[in-house]
């Protein structure tokens, strides 16, 4: 039977119901003639009075059901006892189903269960009368109550019915009996006791049927006026009640399913959708029962309402009864469409939605478009709060949360891995803000071709991106920041160009035993700090180390020291002289600073400097340097050794606009020639190019201070920097000149920089050099200068000088020759060495 279609199933109980009619009419006792006596213009009035019962009928709310008043009982109890049974079945039918169908165009199906039902209501009634009554010399009282009980069953069994066709749709049979049964019994009873009472005086003479109707007709008329009163009020306090539920939401989620929930309940309809204003027209964003299918035409989906129509002029969008039996309405929020509010399938005996539906639905709307646009903004807000707007990705707070409340399968480990863009900037200066955040979004496009559906990805601010999740092994990890370092290094089409722009990424991982909260702000600190060490480094991706971590509480205790040594002049110079190889005269010396640190003794000047460059204090660390160094100069031109003297600087000391004057004021106090001082920079500073640190180079020249690219060969740098630039020196750097000698590559290195440095007209000094073979050999490919443990270890100032002036030759015009067979020393230095500290250079 559950196979069985709903709508073949009504079929068959019409069928069944029409078929237990004829079989009452023909086992009915006494036969099928009528009880009392009656003319034959009986039967029309008795038509028109079925009909005039069903124009009349209203319907209240029972226990949240639809209950129909209607006092059809009166011509049925009329029909029974004063027409042939036959024709009482045919009247009834043709009076309340004419009228059915001439107010509601019902389909065929319902027009025939009506039909069935009608004539099955009157057939058993008939037949509990027949079954008592077997004359018309009965009693009037018997004859009236057992009318009475007739019609009330028939009544019932009719809702019955109704409930059970109701079922075959929704389902519940039982429940939807049962529903019908409690809430029509009592009301059926009644009325087939007030048509028992209006038909007591007919049944003396038809003639005093009107006068016993007309006291019921007015109190019918009344009862219908205070009930669509009632309904009224009562439809007014559902409105505030839904009002007020929805009125203090900005959940978006809530208000949707509370508003179509309430709405279903309100208009009695099957199903509800609510629709929202997207970026193409309107979306669903609830659904109660079945969802509606919303015309795209039915309202504007754009645009701003004027002010009337806003306000409720006749143009502006209102509710629409669709010709598929919906029922639509708009939501309008200062002035624009904000969504739509739509119901289907009328619950009850109207079965349709009617003008009243219409703006019962409209009032709905109107209370709900405020706390719609209300939640839209708070969605949007709360969309903003954990969402990038330009790239639609995660934002930052939410990377955190996720990463905090990620779980870590046992034997996979958590990663974070930060990227960064390389040189964003001169995209954004160059093509425009508009063709940055097109990069932008293609960046995170790539990243998302990258990343598995359990990664999150997120932008954090500007051109940094983080990627976080777990895998089953470093090798995976590592793969997957190669895998988006090489995706975000392909060209762009950006504003008609193509464009490549790098990226370095840094790397966190945690094997999950830590504390989540401090699992997270650890590994984003670490990837953090790769990153950056990555990029320095130009390593494209980096694992976290402590060895590159310059952020550790030590260092930070560093830097109050740092300050407090500066504030009393306790870090100090040290310096290594330099070795002209043609010569063999001491050329110059480089400065180095040092520190010796009262409890961590010695501190490698790697460190300070870079605690000095992180918090600013670098500016005053190069002064103390620079004081030192020209002082220095001083004292050497006393002693009889005017040599030059070199030192570093860093690249934050060539954004400085007061550089120049600094370093002129020193000189000019204590009269020193500029062309004594060489400033050191290392390759990576050239790509500093800026407006600011191109001027400063040209003051430096101008004044005569010499400029030297320290490290050379072992980072980026453009040979068009070292042709327009007025550099006067390269230091190739000591990791190419250890193992000089030996099979490795590095000669051809060496030889090259000698000859680009000569080509281009520049001095070339030789880092790290220790042993007379070295020295030999450097000399033999044309390198000018040498400087290393093999000539001395860096010495305070006055030791140098006693060195220096230890081996001060005869002839006045030198300072040291430099003769190998007669001043080497044992071990093979070119010079005897000096004892200095072990520290590496700043």
């Amino acid at each position: 039977m559950s196979k069985i279609p709903p709508q073949l199933r009504i079929w068959i109980l019409s069928i069944g119901l029409l078929a237990a009619s004829v079989a009452a009419i023909v086992i009915a006792p006494g036969g099928p003639a009528a009880l009392r006596d009656s003319p034959w213009w009986l039967a029309i009035i008795l038509v028109a009075g079925f009909a005039l019962a069903e124009r009349a009928a209203f319907h209240i709310e029972h226990h949240c059901e639809a209950v129909t008043v209607t006092i059809a009982e009166i011509p049925t109890l009329y029909a029974l006892v004063f027409l042939d049974l036959r024709v009482a079945i045919i009247v009834r039918v043709l009076g309340a189903v004419g009228q059915i169908w001439f107010e509601r165009r019902p389909p065929l199906m319902k027009t025939v269960f009506n039909a069935a039902l009608f004539a099955f209501e009157t057939a058993i009634a008939a037949l509990i009368i027949r079954a008592v009554i077997s004359s018309d010399e009965s009693s009037v009282v018997a004859l009236v109550a057992i009318g009475v009980v007739a019609v009330t069953v028939g009544s019932i069994c009719s809702s019955i019915l109704v409930g059970a066709a109701i079922g075959q749709f929704e389902g519940g049979f039982l429940r939807r009996a049962s529903i019908e049964l409690t809430t029509t019994w009592s009301l059926s009873v009644l009325y087939a006791s007030i048509a028992g009472l209006v038909l007591v005086p007919a049944l003396e003479t038809l003639l005093l049927a009107p006068f016993a109707l007309m006291p019921l007709v007015v109190f019918w008329l009344y009862l219908r006026r205070q009930t669509a009163i009632s309904q009224q009020l009562n439809d007014v306090r559902d409105l505030h009640g839904f009002a007020g539920r929805v009125a203090g939401e900005v959940d978006l989620d809530r208000i949707s399913r509370v508003a179509v929930t309430e709405a279903a309940q309100l208009l009695r309809a099957t199903d509800c959708s609510l629709f929202v204003m997207g970026e193409n027209g309107f979306v669903p964003l609830a659904v109660h029962g079945g969802h509606i299918e919303l015309p795209s035409s039915l309202i504007p989906v754009t645009g701003e309402l004027d002010a009337e129509s806003a306000d409720g002029d006749e143009t502006a969008p209102r509710g629409q009864l669709l010709a598929d039996g919906s029922c639509v309405a708009p939501l309008v929020a200062d002035r624009r469409p904000v969504g739509v509010l739509a119901v289907r399938g009328r619950l009850g005996v109207s079965q349709r939605f009617d003008a009243d539906d219409l703006d019962r639905l409209q009032t709905l709307a109107d209370q709900l478009a405020a706390t719609v646009a209300r939640g839209l903004l708070h969605r949007k807000l709360e969309r903003e709060a954990h969402q990038d707007s330009l790239t639609g990705l995660a934002n930052r707070r939410t990377f955190e949360r996720h990463l905090e409340s990620m779980p870590i399968p046992p034997g996979s480990i958590a990663f974070v891995i930060m990227l960064d863009l390389d040189r964003f900037k001169e995209v954004n200066d160059t093509l425009g803000h508009a063709a940055g955040d097109e990069l932008l979004i293609g960046v995170a496009e790539r990243l998302q071709g990258v990343v598995t559906g359990n990664d999150l990805l997120a932008r954090f601010a500007g051109d940094e991106y983080a990627i976080t999740g777990t895998r089953l092994s470093l090798d995976e990890i590592d793969r997957l920041a190669r895998d988006c370092i090489e995706a975000l290094g392909q060209r762009y089409g950006i504003g008609g160009l193509e464009i490549v722009v790098n990226a370095s990424g840094g790397v966190a991982v945690d094997d999950g035993t830590s504390d989540p909260a401090a699992r997270t702000l650890t590994m984003l600190r670490h990837a953090d700090i790769a990153m950056y060490h990555a990029k320095q480094h130009h390593l494209g991706h980096e694992f976290y180390r402590s060895e590159i971590d310059r952020r550790t509480p030590a260092r930070l205790s560093m830097l109050a020291d740092l300050r407090v040594a500066l504030d009393h002049g306790r870090l100090h110079q040290h310096f290594q002289p330099k070795l002209d190889l043609a010569t063999g005269l001491v050329c110059g010396a480089e400065v180095l600073a040092r520190w010796n640190h009262p409890t961590r003794g010695a501190i490698s000047p790697a460190d300070f400097v870079a605690v000095a460059e992180q918090s600013g204090l670098i500016r005053r660390l190069t002064d103390d340097v620079l004081d030192g160094t020209v002082r220095a100069l001083v004292r050497l031109d006393i002693a009889g050794h005017p040599i030059g003297l070199s030192m570093n600087i860093s690249p934050h000391d060539l954004l400085d606009e007061l550089l120049v004057d600094r370093i002129a004021r020193r000189l000019d106090q204590h009269a020193v020639d500029p062309g004594r001082l060489t400033l050191e920079i290392t390759e990576g500073t050239l790509l500093y190019d800026s407006p600011r640190t191109r001027a400063n180079i040209a003051r430096l020249n101008e004044m005569g201070v010499h400029l030297s690219i320290d490290d050379f060969g072992t980072g980026y740098s453009s040979l068009q920097y070292l042709r327009q630039l007025p550099v006067s020196e390269l230091k190739i750097d000591k990791s190419f000149i250890f193992d000089l000698t030996g099979e490795s590559r590095d000669e051809t290195i060496v030889r090259s920089t000698i000859d680009l440095g000569h080509n281009l007209g520049l001095r070339v000094v030789a880092e790290g050099v220790e042993t007379d073979d070295v020295a030999d050999r450097l000399r033999e490919l044309g390198c000018d200068t040498a400087q290393g443990y093999g000539i001395s270890r860096p010495v305070p100032l006055g030791r140098m000088i006693e060195w220096l002036d230890a081996r001060r030759p005869s002839r006045p015009a030198a300072l040291l020759a430099f003769d190998a067979p007669t001043v080497a020393a044992p071990g093979g230095l070119l010079l005897p060495a000096l004892p200095g500290d072990a520290s590496g250079r700043s």
